[in-house]
């Protein structure tokens, strides 16, 4: 749904929509084709695939040039060719005979007489005012001439025209299947959805086969899309759950559950054993200790032993030091010896012998002399030495003697205290290392025990929030997820193809409906730019709301009349919009076909020429509002000529004013006007009381429409709606007087400071269908500085339109 309030797309522009992101470069690649379009006021409603995914949807139009529907309108007015009743339009001569017909019943004379020039011949004007029945002359003209057998076209400048004619012939029932054919996007939601008159849904109906197809493929797209979101509100879902732990938990705990019990058995089974080991281990303390006492007590024996022993190393030593003597004097004896041996060799030879070693010999005998010398001190040395040996060995041994003598334990008795006490320490050391393992055995088992406890916690707690059996769904759909992302695009572009079959095939039905429908309701726009409809042929044209459409769109339908055309409308209300480049242009051929609207162009331009003209019929009796508005509508424009209805004449209740004016001098500020030009601008207070009045009607179940002097106005005044609407709840309308020609609303607002024209005022009043009020009107206070151009470029105005499913803002 998209709100097109602040939007200038018209009616002609939506066949060619699409819904894509926010760029423009994948908007035919990436976006979707908008099949249906439905307009009820400001709100479109868009039909697009159902499994459409687009993170930001906007949505795209198809912006035909500037000069498309001119074109279009030159185009069909050159191939009229002579036309009678187009050539009495554009001479301004006018007329023919209208039908002898009963007048149809409730109808007053005006409105019979009109009836009849609809079921006539030539060309017509019925000049009506707001409320006096045009609606209703339509709605019998055109039953009875389909009950005739004539095709009719019904035309007008505006949607909402369109179907407030046509409506009240489709709610009649006089019709058969195929008669009615509405062309282009309805503004109501009760022609847009009834199949009989619903170009779009008649359609629909006779392509049953590619609809078929369309909708197959659809179905399967959108058998993706669900799969793709069932799966990642799965994974959501399951963000917190640890699969591996519960699949281990659950095989851990067990069906019966008895892991719990025997885990905390053993836990108690091991902090038994643990205990006892531990009175073990506090027992053998207690021996070391009385071993280890024992052992100090032997330390001072054991002192002693070593004492004994160092003086028995002492006696070695000194025994080898007087043994070390002894040898050295046995090595000087052996060293002379050795000399006396060589020397007395040398003195054994002859005389000659003697002389040659004379010199060795002399040195042998200086070398025996010393050596003897070094032998008789060393055996002197070795005597002296055994005996200082022998005396003090004879000491240290009568010390070790006295020593043993008093030793209270021997070394046997020290060495088996010692012994007993290593065991006993390695004892406890093995006491404390199965203490260790007992102490570990009993913490595996506490953490088994809590482990078991808490994979009880995780199996129920998984099982209460429903997690396995959504975690075998995920399981089973992440294959069939992963096989659809690669379809899908294929998938995608067999749509594709079924879709542009199925719109090809649509234009053709589309053209068969058209020209089989007795009954043919469009926009002038749609009119000539759909070139089945454009081909007619025609019996009757009725335009409605004439006075709102260029002369050469009316001269355009009139030339497919072939019996007559009938143009209905009101020359007092605002007239068809020009470009200023042409409506301030004094060319003739301008000024002569752009600037009239169609009565002003058969010489219509008061209440007294339609009154007078022989081909125009006036409606002058209103039946929608009451005295007050009729009054004002008198006073403002109609010149007193609009008269009541019987319905019409009763007098309101004092405490339900038919008109209701408020006086805003009083709110200071808020009641100043911020200029934007030299001739517009808006003004706080409009918008905020038109808010709040907009919510106090709306919660009585009724409609209500603001209309507005400029649009700078109406956008202030829609931004502060939008920030109080609703979603899913009926937006108010809001906009210029243009805007609202051929509306009906229950209850009118009309914002207006007191220096504003009223005729766009008593144009409006045409639009009410109950009351109006209230009317806020306001002094102006001086002239102000045009907005910053922050607020000119106002994001939520400028904006893509922007197509949101919850909440139609943008």
């Amino acid at each position: 749904m998209v709100d097109l309030r602040s939007s200038d797309i018209g009616p002609e522009q939506l066949d060619s929509l699409r819904l894509a992101g926010p760029g423009n470069d994948g908007i035919q690649t990436k976006g979707f084709a908008v099949s249906e379009a439905v307009q009820n006021g400001s709100l479109l409603t868009l039909l697009v695939p159902e499994f459409a995914e687009i993170a930001d949807p906007h949505l795209w139009m198809l912006k035909q040039p500037p000069t498309f529907l001119i074109e279009a309108l030159r185009d069909g007015i050159a191939g009229l060719g002579e036309h009678p009743l187009a050539t009495a339009l554009a001479t301004a001569t006018i007329g023919g005979p209208s039908a002898h017909a009963v007048d149809p019943p409730g109808f007053h004379p005006a409105q019979a007489d009109a009836y009849r020039a609809c079921l006539g011949e030539g060309v017509h004007l019925v000049w009506g005012p707001p409320g006096t029945g045009k609606t209703t002359v339509l709605k019998r003209a055109i039953g009875d001439l389909i009950a005739q057998g004539r095709r009719v076209l019904l035309v007008s400048a505006t949607n909402i025209a369109v179907d407030n004619a046509l409506l009240g012939v489709v709610r009649e029932r006089r019709h058969e299947f195929g008669d009615i054919v509405r062309v282009g996007p309805p503004h109501l939601r009760e022609v847009a959805e009834d199949p009989s008159v619903s170009l779009p849904l008649m359609v629909r109906a006779r392509l049953t086969e590619a609809a078929a197809r369309r909708a197959e493929l659809e179905a399967e797209l959108v058998s993706i899309r669900d799969r793709a979101q069932q799966l990642t509100v799965l994974e959501g879902r399951l963000a917190e759950f640890d699969a591996p732990s519960y699949f281990a938990a659950l095989k851990f705990v067990g069906a019966t559950g008895q892991a719990v019990a025997a885990a905390r058995a053993r836990v108690t089974e091991a902090e038994e054993q643990l205990s006892q080991a531990v009175q073990r281990l506090d027992h053998l303390g207690e021996a070391i200790g009385t071993a280890r006492a024992r052992q100090r007590a032997a330390d001072a024996a054991k002192d002693r032993w070593r004492e004994v022993d160092d003086l028995s190393e002492e006696i070695t030593r000194v025994q080898e030091a007087a043994g070390n003597s002894e040898a050295d004097a046995l090595l000087a004896d052996d060293c002379r010896r050795s000399l006396e041996l060589r020397l007395k060799e040398l003195e054994a030879k002859g005389a000659v012998g003697r002389w040659r070693q004379r010199d060795t010999i002399a040195d042998l005998r200086d070398e025996l002399a010393n050596a003897r010398r070094a032998a008789a001190d060393a055996r002197a040395t070795a005597q002296e030495a055994r005996a200082t040996a022998t005396a003090h060995i004879a000491r240290i041994g009568a010390r070790v003697n006295a020593l043993v003598a008093a030793i209270p334990l021997s070394r046997d008795q020290i060495s088996r205290l010692e012994a007993d006490a290593m065991k006993l320490v390695a004892a406890s050391e093995q006491a404390e290392q199965q203490a260790l393992a007992l102490k570990r055995a009993a913490i595996r088992a506490s953490e088994t025990a809590a482990r078991a406890v808490q994979a009880r916690d995780l199996v129920g707690q998984a099982a209460e929030r429903g997690w396995p059996a959504q975690h075998d769904r995920a399981e089973r759909l992440r294959p069939a997820v992963a096989a659809d992302r690669t379809r899908r695009p294929e998938l995608e572009k067999q749509y594709q193809l079924a879709q542009e079959g199925y719109e090809r095939l649509a234009r053709n039905a589309q053209g068969e409906i058209i020209k089989s429908a007795k009954l043919v309701a469009t926009t002038l726009a749609r009119f000539r730019t759909n070139r089945t409809v454009l081909e007619g042929p025609y019996d009757v044209v009725l335009v409605d709301e004439a006075g709102a459409a260029t002369l050469p769109e009316v001269l355009l339908a009139t030339g497919k009349a072939d019996r007559a055309a009938v143009l209905l409308g009101d020359f007092m209300q605002l007239g068809p919009v020009v470009p200023s480049v042409l409506g301030n242009s004094d060319r003739p051929d301008i000024k002569r076909w752009l600037h009239p609207d169609v009565f002003q162009h058969c010489g219509i331009h008061e209440p007294s020429d339609a009154e007078a003209h022989p081909s125009c019929v006036t409606l002058t009796e209103q039946h929608r509002f009451g005295p007050a508005v009729m009054r004002l509508a008198n006073d403002l424009a109609y010149g007193g000529v609009l008269t009541g209805g019987p319905q019409t004449l009763r007098e309101r209740p004092g405490n339900d004013p038919e008109i209701v004016l408020i006086d805003t001098d009083g709110l200071d500020g808020l009641a100043r006007a911020h200029l934007t030009g030299s001739r517009k601008g808006w003004w706080p207070a409009g918008s905020l009381i038109a808010r709040a009045l907009v919510e106090l009607h709306r919660e009585q179940g009724e409609e209500a429409g603001i209309v507005t002097p400029y649009g700078v106005q109406a956008d202030a005044t829609l931004e502060a709606l939008r920030d109080v609407e609703d979603a899913g709840r009926p937006l108010a309308e809001v906009g210029t007087a243009h805007r609202f020609q051929g509306r009906e609303f229950d209850l009118l607002r009309h914002l207006r400071r007191r220096d504003q024209p009223s005729r766009a005022l008593s144009m409006a009043l045409g639009t009410v269908d109950r009351k109006t009020a209230p009317l806020p009107v306001a002094r102006p206070r001086g002239r102000f500085p045009p907005r910053s151009a922050d607020h000119r470029l106002h994001p939520r105005r400028h904006r893509p339109v922007a197509a949101e499913t919850c909440e139609p803002r943008h």
